[in-house]
């Protein structure tokens, strides 16, 4: 950190080291020197162009610095500039301007050095003013030493000099000489820039706006005719640019302010320097309530407040810090009225806790937390009757834990409960029963409940004594038919043993609660409902729970349930009656499969009561058989009637390729068919029948009888072979011989009639006038008789067959 940047004077020797490449100065802001000279500016480039034309040594602007001299002793004033680099192709140039000239009216340059060192030839690239030279300019280019005779000043005059850089890159030492700068210097005193404290500031963005104006009095002290303004970087504050306002936000933390201190009659000027910090406020979390359980009773508890600590410090080093409790936000701000850490309060208090740093900047944040005191939830002592599960009594049984809930809790809501053997497993929340469901090892013995209140945890224990009862109930049984289907379950109305139970009992007990096995009837678990099928085949055992007006347990007992079986008889069938032979009866039997016939009662749908009836109506016929528990089966006849076939039609045609005979019958009987003695088949069709005589037979099959008839199929040859082998030797019609006036005529292809046959004859042998007939094709005729629909009707048909030899 720069302090007191002018604050000690090099009288005799002065010095400039100047930076290039940031802004550019003119005239109007030209550097005033003071004191020993020094000069720190960020100056550079050209501003405005001031010097061309009013030079001798033929120059201008390039990279120039201007300054502005007051002197302050009379006397010869002179300067050497040396570049930080001693490469001769560094050319720096100056120009002097004066006395007591004002910008824009400057005049002529009374000394300028516009000298190459390269050019000229010379071992050195410095320049300046001295009192061993005497001419006023030199240059450009290769003209000149790069020096000229020093001014002859005297106190009060003003000079303008300026330093311009047309060749190279670096910064420049310049050393002031002279009888001026002998005694007390050349140049006016800056004023004093006493460096002010630190500004330091509190805020959570690390952001603040800061009043620098605060720190003018330090800084000037008792001198007057100054005027201090702030600046963000050196350069600013050495050229007098972009002050500050007042009231400045830090851009970065920490940042460092630089204060010029100007003197107003001589613009010479000091720069200090401070800095801004600003220190976060702690980043504190809001705690969660304090809670304690109010185990007296008496609306209060003393809380221990340190245990705010971990949750409003979790972002922070409690270590870098000091905290303290207080009982109103404005006594947590001003740091006043803090309360012990050890605090009795009531439910809701509020306590707002102050955390401040311990560094040199005292900042600190107020977060409030709440102290709660939570009630104990309600907890009742209680007794827990079970009736006994052993005979002989022995006192143990078991317990079913959830019936005490509500008895012990008040039926309150948002609670916990668990059970415990001992009171100090209850109080240290240890082996708590995984199971409610319970053996106690003695009568009357105590186990402890721990109620939690689930929102706080606040807990009570109370005690809970397990009795068991000694008294009994009533054993009854239930008898069900086993129906639909019989499978040796049924369904039993469990309401129907209640007399029986509660026969002889005190009046005010509850109707009995039944149970499959005696470990539920205890623990009441799985009650069975009112109507309920037995899960046991056949016969089982279930328990009825009584309760007297407590909801204790009375006492248990067991109820038989039998599923009884119905009546085993054979399954329903179908029987055949040939109503050809009525009146004839045939006998039906109620069908016993199991015991005797007079173990039973009947009752058939006749009416009738005995075991078997005899019937010759065809129906269907049902019969009641009842057992001695009043169990019933039904069994069902029916009696389907049946008879011998009426063949209605035999169809067929003559003269066809494939000849068919379809047989139509009718009847009540189920029938088979079976052509010209063959086998017995389902169709009443046979296909390619022979022409001639064919049997049709059809028979019942349920044996009520058989019919036939005879139909004959009138067709030709379509080939004979009159050749004497004994086969096909004669041509005639077959199926023909039962009608012997039919007439049957045979051609040639010419129409010439050959023969004329009787149906009865045995045929043509194939001559004509006793000569044999060639083989060929021959046509005959036929006139017959023909049935339509049972009616005789002339018929005849006309056709051709072969001839082979």
């Amino acid at each position: 950190m720069i302090r007191n940047f002018l604050a000690f004077l090099i009288i005799i020797v002065c010095s400039i080291t100047t930076a290039w490449g940031q802004t550019p100065n003119d005239c109007v802001n030209a550097i005033t020197v003071c004191g020993n000279g020094d000069i720190n500016s960020n100056a550079s480039g050209v501003g405005v162009q001031e010097l061309s034309g009013n030079n001798t040594c033929g120059s201008q602007e390039n990279e120039s610095l201007w300054l502005l001299v007051n002197v302050v002793n009379s006397g010869t004033l002179g300067f050497t500039l040396t570049p930080t680099s001693s490469d001769l192709s560094i050319d720096y140039d100056f120009f002097v301007f004066g006395p007591n000239v004002s910008c824009g009216s400057i005049g002529t340059s009374i000394r300028c050095s516009t000298t190459n060192p390269n050019e000229a030839g010379l071992s050195s690239n410095q320049t300046g003013m001295n009192d061993s030279e005497t001419d006023t300019s030199e240059g450009p280019g290769s003209d000149g030493n790069s020096f000229v005779s020093s001014l002859n000043v005297t106190a009060g005059e003003s000079y303008y000099v300026v330093i311009d850089r047309p060749i190279g890159t670096s910064t420049f030492d310049l050393v002031w000489t002279g009888t001026a700068t002998m005694g007390g210097g050349a140049f006016a005193d800056p004023p004093m820039a006493t460096a002010p404290s630190d500004l330091e500031e509190c805020s959570t963005t690390g952001n603040f706006p800061f009043n620098l104006r605060s720190t003018e009095a330090t800084i000037i002290g008792s001198q007057t005719g100054v005027l201090v303004t702030y600046h963000e970087t050196t350069g600013d504050a050495s050229d007098g640019t972009d002050p500050l306002p007042d009231t400045y936000t830090n851009t970065s933390n920490p940042q460092t302010i630089f204060a010029r201190v100007t003197e107003t009659s001589t613009d010479c000027f000091s720069i200090t320097d401070f800095e801004l910090r600003v220190e976060s406020t702690p980043d504190l979390e809001i705690p969660d309530d304090l809670e304690a359980c109010d185990l007296d009773g008496n609306g209060t508890e003393t809380f221990t407040l340190t245990d705010f600590d971990m949750q409003v410090l979790v972002n922070v080093n409690p270590s870098d810090f000091t905290v303290s409790y207080h009982l109103s936000q404005s006594d947590a701000i001003s740091n006043t009225g803090a309360i012990s850490t050890s605090y009795t309060a009531s439910d809701n208090t509020p306590i707002f806790i102050r955390v401040q740093a311990l560094s040199t900047i005292p900042c600190f944040g107020v977060v409030a937390g709440t102290l709660r005191v939570n009630p104990l939830p309600v907890a009742n002592d209680t007794t827990l009757t079970q009736c006994e599960d052993s005979f002989p009594a022995d006192g143990i049984s078991t317990f079913d834990l959830n019936e005490v809930i509500d008895a012990v809790t008040g039926g309150a809501t948002g609670v916990s409960i668990t059970f415990h053997s001992t009171l100090m497993e209850a109080q240290a929340n240890t082996s708590a029963f995984t199971d409610l469901t319970y053996t106690n090892t003695v009568n009357n013995q105590v186990v402890y409940a721990r109620v939690v209140n689930d929102p706080t945890s606040c807990f009570d224990i109370v005690a809970i004594t397990l009795s068991v009862a000694s008294t009994m109930v009533n054993n009854a049984s239930l008898a069900v038919c086993d129906d639909s289907p019989e499978d040796g379950f049924a369904s039993f109305v469990l309401s129907d043993a209640n007399a029986d139970i509660l026969a002889g009992l005190p009046t005010g007990l509850s109707d009995p609660t039944f149970y499959e096995d005696v470990q539920d009837a205890l623990t009441e678990e799985g009650p069975l409902p009112n109507n309920f099928v037995n899960s046991v085949v056949n016969t089982q055992t279930i328990y009825a729970r009584v309760e007297d007006t407590n909801n204790a347990c009375f006492g248990i007992g067991e109820v038989t349930l039998m599923a009884s079986s119905l009546p085993e008889i054979e399954p329903d069938e179908t029987l055949i009656y040939c109503t050809n032979t009525f009146p004839a009866t045939t006998t039906l039997e109620a069908g016993i499969l199991v015991g005797v016939p007079s173990d039973y009662t009947y009752l058939w749908s006749t009416g009738e009561v005995t075991e078997t009836i005899d019937v010759n109506t065809a129906n269907t016929y049902t019969v009641q058989v009842t057992n001695m528990l009043g169990c019933t089966s039904m069994r069902a006849i029916t009696v389907d009637p049946s008879n011998p076939a009426t063949i209605e039609e035999l169809q067929t045609e003559n003269f066809t390729e494939d000849n068919t005979i379809t047989a139509i019958v009718a009847g009540d009987g189920d029938y088979e068919f079976a052509f010209n003695f063959g086998p017995f088949q389902d169709s009443n069709v046979l296909s390619n029948a022979d022409a001639g005589s064919n049997v049709v037979t059809v028979r019942d099959r349920n044996g009520c009888g058989i019919t036939r008839e005879s139909i004959t199929i009138i067709n030709y040859p379509k080939f004979f072979t009159p050749n004497g082998d004994g086969f096909n030797d004669t041509w005639n019609i077959v199926g023909i011989e039962t009608q012997p006036t039919a007439s049957i005529y045979v051609f040639d292809r010419f129409g010439k009639l050959l023969k004329r046959l009787s149906p009865v004859s045995s045929g043509w042998d194939g001559t004509f006038n006793g000569n044999p007939m060639p083989a060929s094709d021959y046509w005959f005729r036929i006139n017959y008789i023909e049935q339509v629909d049972g009616v005789d009707v002339p018929a005849a048909f006309r056709s051709h067959f072969s001839l082979k030899r």
